[in-house]
């Protein structure tokens, strides 16, 4: 502490005029005094700061602890997911290098403070070493899960017949953990694919490796075309005409679909050709070199075999006639020749009948009324309009399950397309029932009810109808409308 200027001026006054100040010695006791007194509270200054800086020490210490206990916590978490004896010789190599990481960071981070670049820079460190141990704990989870899931599909016997030797071989090494592997600087596990063109090893993530291995089955192609068949079946065995115009538009689906990239679409297209997936058809023979692209790793190419197997497969909109085209009106066909014959048969019986009771025919005029509304009702519902310019076909049926499927239905008007063939079909229902039972036929559809076609202001086939029930060429079943005016 200073000291007093005045007290200090005082005394050399008295000593240059020798003048005798009683008072000079109470004056300098005072100024010692508080000289001594700030010396006092100086040293209680740097006490209290010295204990304050021990504390935060203490603390600093006391949290680097803490953040060793943690980190060896991690340590132990990520090893722990490491399920086999190769990962955890991968894992315990890698934990070592944390380690010798980590003690780096914590030393500078007990010896500088908080507050400084120094522990900044390593607490950034042991953040980075804690995100690699994440990253390894989620890679060994997704590898663990996906050799569980390969070596479901092992025993399942799934892999398509499209792999070849040299693709299962490596399959079955993943499994068995023959490849080379590691984990690169931010903690992914990854796995050795090949050499760059200097001959050093690249690593790919399990994901990219996965999808090097033997391709799955993936039948919904054929899925897909057994429901289309399935319908046209059915369809046959009524006597429906073939849907033509249905059908296409589900193959444009399809070839839209297909020719896109990805793996999903060439998988499916692989198992389709591949795999019999079609009961009875081996469509390998022949189509080796579309096999064999759709598995090249060169991206033009596979996209070039994928648009030869759906042209192959459903044909182009310029020539629809494919492979699964002329599959479907087969199994139409097929059915459609049955259904014939047997109506063939029951002619002929009628005919037997007829000619047995001597010629003469006993017909009244309702069951004359009625044959020909049933004839009319069978040629209405085969009755096909050929599109030449698109060299497609259609007929009543196909168009309004069409428009139905689009959503074009809805209140009379003119200028809705659906309720427009609706009333084509009216004035062609009038000729064969109403003109016949002469009755003004009118024909409507329920639309804020079941969708169904309500036929009305006719004595025979009134009532509701879903199209299929219009047109089936099935009499005995009372729901359609061929039923009414059956005779036999």
């Amino acid at each position: 502490m200073a000291a007093d200027a005045g007290l200090i001026k005082s005394a050399s006054q008295a000593y240059k005029n020798n003048e005798v100040d009683y008072k000079l010695g109470e004056n300098i006791q005072y100024g010692l005094g508080k000289i001594s007194e700030g010396i006092s509270k100086a040293g209680d200054i740097k006490r209290a700061q010295k204990e304050k800086d021990d504390l935060k020490r203490e603390k600093q210490a006391a949290a680097g602890k803490l953040a060793i206990d943690k980190f060896e916590q991690n340590v132990s978490l990520a090893s722990g997911a490491a399920k086999t004896k190769k990962q955890q010789e991968v894992i315990l190599g890698q934990a070592k290098l944390w380690r010798d990481s980590s003690k780096g960071y914590f030393n500078t981070m007990n010896t500088f403070g908080v507050d400084t670049p120094e522990y900044a820079e390593a607490q950034d460190g042991l953040l980075k070493i804690r995100t690699s141990m994440q990253n390894t704990v989620s890679s060994f989870n997704d590898l663990n899960a996906l050799m569980e899931e390969r070596a479901t599909l092992e025993l399942s016997g799934n892999y398509s017949r499209a792999n070849d030797d040299d693709t299962l071989q490596k399959t079955n090494g993943f499994l068995e953990e023959t490849y080379n592997s590691k984990i690169d600087e931010n903690g992914f596990y990854v796995i050795e694919s090949g050499v760059d063109v200097d001959g050093n090893p690249m690593y790919v993530n399990t994901d990219k490796y996965n999808s090097s291995l033997a391709r799955v089955k993936d039948p919904s192609i054929g899925t897909s075309f057994k429901s289309i068949t399935d319908q046209l079946f059915k369809d046959g065995d009524k006597g429906l005409a073939f849907d033509d115009t249905n059908l296409q538009q589900n193959f444009n689906l399809y070839r839209e679909e297909l020719s896109k990239p990805g793996t999903q679409s060439t998988d499916q297209l692989l198992t389709m050709l591949s795999d019999s997936i079609i009961p009875g058809v081996d469509l390998r023979e022949g189509n080796e070199g579309i096999i064999a692209g759709l598995q090249s790793k060169n991206d033009e190419e596979r996209l070039k075999a994928k648009q030869e197997a759906v042209d192959y497969l459903f044909g182009t909109k310029e020539n629809p006639k494919s492979l699964l085209y002329n599959t479907a009106k087969t199994v139409y066909e097929g059915r459609k020749d049955l259904y014939d014959t047997k109506q063939e048969e029951a002619a002929k019986k009628a005919a037997a009948k007829a000619a047995a009771s001597g010629g003469k025919s006993k017909e009244t005029e309702a069951a004359y009324k009625d044959r020909k509304s049933y004839e009319g009702i069978k040629a209405l519902g085969n009755r096909v309009v050929e599109n030449t310019l698109e060299g497609t076909s259609s007929s009543y049926y196909s168009r309004l399950k069409a428009l139905e499927q689009k959503g074009s239905i809805g209140k009379p008007d003119e200028n809705n397309p659906h309720y427009k063939e609706m009333k084509n079909l009216e004035n062609d229902l009038r000729k064969v029932i109403g003109g016949v039972q002469g009755e003004n036929l009118v024909l409507s559809y329920d639309v804020f009810g079941n969708g169904k076609y309500e036929i009305s202001n006719t004595s025979a086939g009134e009532g509701s109808y879903t199209l299929e029930q219009l047109f089936s060429q099935d009499d005995t079943n009372p729901s359609n409308l061929l039923w009414a005016f059956n005779r036999n």
